[in-house]
């Protein structure tokens, strides 16, 4: 149950900030938050992460929800198995990010990104994108571990 709580929270988060953000900004809108480092930058992403293939958006939308579903059957399937919790955990922010991108790819013809860290050529990015991330680092770190013990 807690992992569901997990889930819902991440996705609540995602689409409130995307929200908060499509109000305030207009797209392509950008506010300095740190000096040279930080911003708000409004855009709207139609493709994959840095835009990949974002000329192809049905293609895109198909594939994230094709690849989300497969993720949900394989969470619930770990679910009813007295496996790790960090799996469970890594899998939990995975999907709740998934979803709030998904969400918006289906709802909203595009995910909205915001958050731009001046860095060569850093990505623009959300919410959901980092819980993603976070939840690929817990899988790929407990599956690592695992197989070393």
């Amino acid at each position: 149950m807690i992992y569901l709580i997990i889930i819902v929270a991440i996705f609540a988060i995602d689409v409130y900030t995307k929200y908060r953000i499509s109000k305030k900004y207009f797209i392509e809108e950008q506010k300095e938050i740190i000096k040279d480092r930080l911003y708000l930058w409004h855009k709207k992403n139609t493709g994959f992460s840095f835009s990949l293939l974002s000329g192809c958006k049905n293609f895109v939308s198909y594939s994230a929800f094709m690849i989300t579903f497969g993720a949900i059957i394989y969470f619930i399937k770990l679910l009813y198995k007295n496996g790790s919790k960090s799996l469970k955990l890594g899998f939990s922010f995975m999907l709740g990010g998934a979803l709030g991108n998904l969400y918006e790819r289906i709802f909203k013809n595009g995910v909205t990104d915001f958050i731009y860290i001046k860095f060569k050529k850093a990505p623009i990015f959300n919410v959901a994108d980092i819980f993603i991330l976070i939840g690929n680092f817990i899988i790929l770190t407990v599956s690592f571990f695992k197989k070393r013990i």
